[in-house]
C-alpha cells in the first residue's frame, strides 16, 4: 500500500470518524474504473485493518452484455475470496431515478440481512458536480442540491460512506493504469438519451470550454459554503422545533409555528416526516403541507397525503403514518 491515492482515501477515512477495526463493509461494484479502485484500496486497507468484505453488483438489464458484466464481477470476487451479491432488476425499471432507489433499497436490505456496518460506493468529485447541476435543472431545493455527501448514518448501525468523493477522474485513470485493473466499459456511458451522460459530455464540457475552465472547483466550493449554511439554519430550526413540540406525540403548537418564518416551517415540516422514517416528498408537496399547517381558520380537520396522515385538534396539529 504506497500509491498516493492509498494515503488520500486513508486519511479522508481517518478523519470521518469511521472506526477501523473490525469493520464489515458492503461495497458496490459496476465493473467500472472508480468501483474496482476503489476495491483494490478497501482489499488493501482490509488487510491491514482486519476488514471483512462483500461485493453487491447490480445489474439493470439495460444492456446487451450485464450478464457478462455480472459474470466478470463474480470472478472476481470468487478470485479474492470476496463474499458476493447481486441483485438484478425484474421489474423493468426505466427511469433513472427509479434505478437509483432501487440499487440503494439493495444496498440496504444486504447489509441490514448480513449485519455489514459500511456501505461503500464509488461517487467520485466528477460525480458530485454532475449531481449538483443535474438537481438544481430539474429545480430541487437544497436536500437535492445536496443529496451526494460524503457519508452519512442510514439506520444507527449502518454507515453509507462514499470514500472517492473528493478524487477526480485523473486520479482514478492513473491509478487503473497503473494496477491494470480489469475495467468493464458500460456502454451506456455513452448514450445521451440519459440525461446524465448528455451532462457529463455535452453540457459540462461546453461551459468549462466557453464561461469557466474550473468549473468543478467552484461547484465544489459553492456547495461546501451552502452545506455549512444549509447545516446551520437547520440546527437553529430544530432547536425551535423542540420548543413547539407537543410534550408527549409527534404534534406542533399551531399558533407558534405559524408565526415562523417561510424557511423555518419548510425545514420543521422536514424534520417531522423525518421522524416518521418519511424523506422521499417532493418540495411542492412540503409546501402543501405548509399552508395547510398555516391555515388556522378551521377545527378538527384531517389530511391525507401520501403517506402521512396530518390531525388537526384544538392547538396542535399531529403527525402519523397511515397504515
Amino acid at each position: 500500500m504506497s500509491t498516493y491515492l492509498h494515503r488520500k482515501i486513508l486519511k479522508i477515512l481517518m478523519d470521518s470518524g469511521v472506526s477501523f477495526y473490525n469493520n464489515k463493509i458492503l461495497l458496490a461494484l459496476s465493473g467500472g474504473k472508480d468501483s474496482l479502485c476503489l476495491l483494490k484500496i478497501v482489499q488493501d486497507l482490509g488487510l491491514i485493518y482486519q476488514w471483512q468484505i462483500g461485493i453487491i453488483h447490480c445489474n439493470h438489464d439495460w444492456r446487451s452484455d450485464s450478464i457478462e458484466n455480472a459474470q466478470m464481477i463474480y470472478n472476481l470476487a470468487m478470485e479474492l475470496n470476496l463474499d458476493f451479491y447481486l441483485a438484478k432488476n425484474n421489474r423493468q425499471l426505466i427511469s433513472e431515478s427509479n434505478a437509483r432507489q432501487w440499487r440503494y433499497y439493495n444496498f440496504f436490505t444486504v447489509a441490514s440481512h448480513d449485519n455489514y456496518n459500511i456501505i461503500f460506493t464509488a461517487h467520485n468529485l466528477n460525480d458530485k458536480v454532475e449531481t449538483i447541476l443535474y438537481n438544481l435543472f430539474r429545480g430541487s431545493g437544497t436536500n437535492g442540491t445536496l443529496s451526494l455527501v460524503d457519508s452519512k448514518f442510514i439506520t444507527s448501525l449502518i454507515l453509507l460512506q462514499r470514500p472517492l468523493l473528493s478524487v477526480n477522474l485523473n486520479e482514478t485513470f492513473w491509478f487503473a493504469r497503473y494496477y491494470c485493473l480489469p475495467i468493464w466499459a458500460d456502454i451506456t456511458n455513452m448514450n445521451l438519451k440519459y440525461k446524465r451522460n448528455r451532462l457529463r459530455h455535452d453540457i459540462i464540457p461546453y461551459i468549462k470550454n466557453y464561461f469557466n475552465p474550473q468549473l468543478n472547483k467552484h461547484i465544489i466550493q459553492f456547495s461546501d459554503k451552502l452545506f455549512i449554511q444549509v447545516n446551520s439554519y437547520y440546527q437553529l430550526s430544530y432547536q425551535v422545533y423542540l420548543k413547539i413540540i407537543h410534550p408527549k406525540y409527534l404534534a406542533i403548537h399551531i399558533y407558534h409555528y405559524s408565526n415562523l418564518h417561510d424557511i423555518m416551517q419548510i425545514t420543521i415540516v422536514k424534520i417531522l416526516l423525518k421522524q416518521l422514517n418519511i424523506s422521499s416528498f417532493l418540495d411542492t408537496t412540503i409546501k402543501k403541507i405548509v399552508i395547510f399547517l398555516k391555515n388556522i381558520n378551521y377545527s378538527n380537520y384531517i389530511l391525507y397525503l401520501q403517506d402521512v396522515v396530518i390531525i388537526k385538534k384544538d392547538i396542535y396539529i399531529y403527525f402519523a403514518q397511515s397504515k
